[in-house]
């Protein structure tokens, strides 16, 4: 009997699986999604084909690790410039919102000063309509309280006069002798 080549089916499946995994992540790292090895009943190598040995095996895996390790340098340096341009960009924005946030300031501080002065413009507005107000009733009263007062007095006066001209009629007849009897 022929002596049996070893069988490294178990090695064959870890380096496939291995395999599956490092493609998964340099898809990944890429964005071009997740692939997912077929699993099936068959193994994917020919039975007839000479087994790799272990050194060949190694060096495989090492070159598959290296490509990889390239992929993902180049994708990771990719990333590393889009967010510096990001930055760089969103720095210049930033700069921009606080030269603006700035001048909303100095124009808030303006509309504070402007209302304070129209504060007391509305203040010494409401003062003078109301010293206009009282200085109105006060003319008021006291012009008509001098008009009663004149009123009063002319009444009095031309009812003066006349209790003087009635006893001024009374005294001329008192004083004609009445004819004798």
């Amino acid at each position: 009997m022929e002596p049996q080549p070893p069988d490294f089916k178990q090695e064959r499946e870890a380096l496939q699986q291995a395999k599956a995994y490092l493609q998964n992540m340099a898809d990944e790292s890429t964005g071009r999604g997740t692939r997912q090895v077929a699993q099936s009943a068959e193994p994917a190598y020919d039975q007839d084909a000479m087994p790799i040995s272990r050194e060949e095996l190694d060096a495989k895996f090492e070159a598959l690790l290296a490509r990889n390790d390239g992929r993902l340098d180049a994708a990771v340096a990719r990333i590393e410039g889009k967010l510096d341009t990001a930055t760089a960009r969103n720095d210049g924005r930033l700069d921009t919102i606080a030269a603006e946030l700035r001048a909303i300031q100095g124009s808030q501080t303006e509309s504070r000063e402007d209302a304070r002065s129209n504060r007391s413009l509305l203040m010494g507005s409401v003062l003078a309509t109301l010293l206009a107000v009282i200085g109105t009733g006060a003319t008021v009263y006291f012009g008509l309280a001098s008009n009663n007062a004149s009123l009063i007095q002319s009444v009095t006066g031309a009812f003066a006069l006349g209790n003087d001209m009635k006893s001024a009629r009374q005294e001329p007849a008192a004083q004609t002798p009445s004819p004798a009897k």
